[in-house]
């Protein structure tokens, strides 16, 4: 195998298996969370944050090499807000359905 095809393979069972633990924690959190307006709440969200790393994706290949970096400027942030959105929105509509 040459270096390349490590790479290539590299890059293939990375996005896979980077795939595979989202997916995974994703219905894991969802499983976990009462029906109704918690389990609602975290669909929501986890289709939220969903599109948003589809989006950056996306954008990471379409975007030149030089500017493709600059995409991580609002990436970021807006990934670490929603999941602070989600992490504080699940204990308050746990305190309230009780």
């Amino acid at each position: 195998m040459t270096d390349q095809e490590i790479g290539l393979w590299g890059g293939i069972l990375g996005s896979a298996l980077g795939l595979a633990g989202g997916v995974f924690g994703a219905w894991m959190s969802l499983r976990s969370a009462k029906p109704g307006p918690e389990r609602m709440h975290l669909a929501r969200w986890t289709a939220i944050i969903g599109a948003l790393t589809i989006g950056f994706t996306v954008a990471m290949l379409l975007v030149p090499a030089p500017w493709r970096m600059l995409l991580w400027v609002p990436y970021a942030p807006l990934l670490m807000l929603s999941l602070r959105a989600v992490n504080r929105g699940q204990p308050r509509i746990r305190a309230e359905t009780r």
